[in-house]
């Protein structure tokens, strides 16, 4: 049973991402001109991929988290890449898609903080993997 309102949220951002991500990609393949929009097509569909692999990945978060309760510091570092994950699926995918609808390029630099966030929810998991049960 998920009772932490931390992992219910994972929860909740799983399901929104993964909505995103069939929203995403149908908008990107029947929304789209393929040749006025190339580009915002190509956008689309990389947040797209992105946002469906992050989804499966904050429920994996969510049973881990659910199930590391003695281990302080291994569950702190999972909710942490669970936060890192979120803000990289705001920063990565989201300002993907706003580019794509017609945001200013200068939105653009903010795209590597994203993925940099998602780098860390990676180093994150792999320092849960390293304290372990403890």
């Amino acid at each position: 049973m998920i009772t932490s309102l931390r992992l219910r949220l994972w929860l909740f951002v799983a399901g929104l991402s993964g909505a995103c991500a069939v929203a995403s990609e149908a908008f990107a393949r029947h929304g789209l001109d393929a040749q006025a929009d190339a580009y915002a097509i190509q956008l689309v569909n990389i947040a797209s991929k992105y946002q469906g692999l992050y989804a499966v990945l904050l429920i994996l978060i969510l049973l881990l988290g659910e199930h590391i309760i003695g281990a302080r510091f291994a569950r702190g570092a999972i909710l942490t890449a669970g936060w890192a994950f979120t803000a990289g699926l705001v920063l990565f995918c989201g300002v993907l898609e706003a580019l794509a609808l017609g945001a200013p390029p200068s939105l653009t630099p903010i795209v590597p903080i994203g993925g940099t966030a998602f780098i860390l929810g990676w180093l994150a998991l792999a320092v849960a993997g390293l304290i372990g049960n403890r």
